[in-house]
C-alpha cells in the first residue's frame, strides 16, 4: 500500500486512514458483543433456533465456554445460517450500539460518497456484504432508529 503511494497501513490507524476497518474477533463476535447474549438468544427464539443452540450448548466441548463464544460457533454450525442471521442482528441493534468498525466504514463510505455505496436519492451510505445491509441514520428495513 505504501510503495503505491497510499500511505502506511502497517497499525489498525493506518489501515483505518485508508478505509479498511476490522471486526474483532470478526463480524458476528460484534454483533452479538454489541446485542448482548440475552438479546441474541431472543433473537434464535424468534426464529426457531433457540432449541437447536441449547442442544449445542450440551455438547461437552462448548459447556466451558462463555456464551457469547457459544453463540458465535453456533452461528457457524449450518450453511446459511451466518446469512440469516446478520441482518436480523443488524436489524435488532440500537443506533447507539453499532460497532465502531461498522460505523467507520458507513461514515467513511457516505463521506466518500461513492456512487456504489451511497443512494444519492436519500443521501444515505449503505453497506451490504454478506446478507448484512447497514444504513447510515436509518435501519434496514427502512424504519427510523429508535
Amino acid at each position: 500500500m505504501e510503495d503505491g503511494g497510499y500511505g502506511s497501513a502497517d497499525t489498525i490507524a493506518g489501515l483505518a486512514r485508508l478505509g479498511f476497518f476490522a471486526c474483532r474477533p470478526d463480524l458476528e463476535g460484534e454483533l452479538i458483543r454489541a446485542l448482548g447474549v440475552d438479546r441474541m438468544q431472543e433473537l434464535l427464539a424468534e426464529h426457531g433456533e433457540l432449541a437447536r443452540f441449547r442442544r449445542f450448548q450440551h455438547q461437552p466441548v462448548q459447556r466451558e465456554r462463555p456464551t457469547d463464544a457459544q453463540l458465535r460457533r453456533f452461528l457457524g454450525t449450518h450453511s446459511g445460517r451466518k446469512a440469516q442471521f446478520a441482518p436480523l442482528m443488524v436489524d435488532a441493534l440500537e443506533e447507539s450500539r453499532i460497532p465502531a468498525a461498522m460505523r467507520e466504514l458507513v461514515g467513511t463510505a457516505v463521506d466518500r460518497e461513492s456512487a456504489s455505496l451511497l443512494d444519492d436519492d436519500r443521501r444515505v451510505g449503505h453497506l451490504d456484504a454478506a446478507g448484512v445491509s447497514l444504513a447510515a441514520g436509518r435501519r434496514p428495513s427502512g424504519r427510523s432508529p429508535r
